[in-house]
């Protein structure tokens, strides 16, 4: 365990408060339960899970600006800090092309994987940080996930074909550690110098540049 750390000290976030959205079910549940492994006290909404450090708070991420920031605040209250924001909370929609869609189902999607994603931080008139804070913002593009969400899914035959034929490493991922870690890595200080980014995690779907599609 100690090689362990020393190779990867980010398996250890003692002290590292994460707010994560979207934690009730699929991948967010999943992060959840790595990062209190990791040592990591952690707020929710929508998650308890006995043994591990966690605070459930109830946000809907795409309610309006005051709502978001009661829930944040609520949030900071419980430990006096947040380190790290996992804005996982995110629908898919029907899979119209963009001028087909209602504008109900463009409006809400858009309040939960575009505003929502952004809750709103404090600043320094409420002493709860300031402007020169070094505060850091990565994203992950994930491929398909086995989860409670997809496991039906991830049963199908011919998924498994799609895997073989279409994905380069032909196979899909499990969340750890292939994306925890990931996760883990960005909160600990080792990723200090690193901002802006996307970690695309995918086995290769959309590696660029390869005709993954030619073998059909």
């Amino acid at each position: 365990m100690a090689e362990q750390q020393q190779l990867e000290p980010w398996t250890d976030l003692s002290g590292k408060v994460v707010m994560v959205t979207g934690a009730s079910s699929g991948l967010g549940r999943e992060f959840c339960l790595d990062l209190g492994k990791a040592g990591c006290p952690f707020l929710n909404p929508g998650l308890v899970v006995l043994g591990l450090s966690a605070v459930p708070i109830e946000l809907d991420v795409c309610a309006d600006g005051a709502t978001i920031q009661s829930a944040v605040k609520a949030a900071w209250d419980a430990f006096g800090s947040i380190d790290a924001l996992i804005n996982n909370a995110g629908v898919r929609g029907n899979v119209k092309n963009s001028l087909e869609l209602s504008e109900e189902e463009w409006n809400q999607t858009m309040r939960t994987n575009l505003t929502g994603s952004c809750p709103r931080h404090h600043d320094k008139d409420n002493g709860h940080g300031t402007r020169d804070d070094k505060i850091r913002v990565n994203s992950i593009a994930p491929g398909l996930f086995k989860s409670e969400i997809t496991q039906e899914l991830m049963k199908k035959e011919w998924l498994t074909n799609v895997a073989m034929r279409m994905v380069p490493l032909r196979t899909f991922g499990t969340t750890d550690p292939a994306l925890t870690s990931v996760i883990k890595y960005m909160i600990h200080d080792s990723s200090e110098y690193v901002t802006g980014n996307v970690f695309i995690v995918d086995a290769g779907t959309t590696l660029p540049g390869v005709p993954i599609f030619s073998s059909l």
